[in-house]
């Protein structure tokens, strides 16, 4: 069994998830890349890019693949599913990266944005395309809940999930992988969220020149009054004491 280098940094997880299943099932069919090669009209170097994720492998590689290890319907179900979620996310970031307009809401991105690719397909098969009042009533959650589901505004319960694709007849396994990736980046925008600071610290705009407060210099109001009576206070107590000298020194003595 080849020990396998690691992926490259910046891959979606669905990108990621999608490599490992092509290399689990590389191993399970103990082939080597030419032997791969031969039986699946792809070339060793090919299939090298696959395996390391640096080209997204067409479908009929990927499907002949999992018929050489072996894979049941259930199982093949779910390497479709997943497939299509990470070419969804490929094709999207590859025109992120060519400057092209994005074929997808802002709000929805990554696995969530797959995962509700996904789940609109389902309901196309349920025929409840066209009425989501029918599928709200089928699955028992809403119909606003399933239109934030299905525009990948936010995250489905998995037990809805299960409920599609028992409408559909797809397996549940089929959208198993896709909804934990979509999980994990939920609960990965949760400790974002919760990390962040509820108040944002905003310091006060300087005051223009000519609003600016200049410092007080002089006395205040209030205390003018008090320093007129404590001064009228002293001459008079002045005053008095000089009349009452007087009228002393000139008094007669009896």
């Amino acid at each position: 069994m080849p020990r396998w280098k690691p992926l490259r940094d910046g891959l979606d997880p669905l990108v990621v998830r999608l490599v490992v299943e092509l290399r689990k099932m590389k191993d399970d069919s103990d082939l080597s890349l030419s032997q791969l090669a031969t039986k699946t009209s792809r070339s060793a170097s090919s299939w090298e890019r696959y395996l390391d994720g640096r080209a997204l492998p067409p479908y009929e590689a990927v499907e002949s693949l999992a018929g050489l290890a072996g894979l049941g319907v259930a199982d093949r179900a779910s390497i479709a599913a997943l497939y299509r979620a990470a070419t969804q996310v490929w094709r999207r970031t590859t025109a992120a990266h060519d400057g092209r307009p994005p074929d997808a809401p802002p709000q929805a991105v990554g696995s969530t944005w797959a995962l509700a690719a996904e789940l609109r397909a389902l309901r196309v098969r349920t025929g409840s395309s066209v009425v989501k009042v029918k599928l709200a009533e089928a699955t028992r959650y809403s119909k606003s809940s399933w239109g934030r589901w299905l525009n990948g505004e936010a995250l489905p319960p998995w037990r809805a999930v299960r409920a599609l694709c028992e409408l559909a007849g797809e397996p549940e396994v089929a959208l198993r992988a896709v909804w934990e990736l979509a999980d994990a980046e939920w609960s990965r925008r949760g400790v974002v969220a919760a990390q962040a600071p509820l108040f944002a610290t905003v310091a006060a705009p300087d005051a223009p020149p000519e609003c600016a407060v200049r410092p007080q210099t002089t006395t205040p109001a209030r205390s003018r009054p008090i320093g007129v009576i404590g001064l009228a206070f002293v001459i008079g107590m002045m005053l008095g004491g000089t009349v009452l000298s007087v009228l002393l020194t000139y008094s007669p003595v009896r």
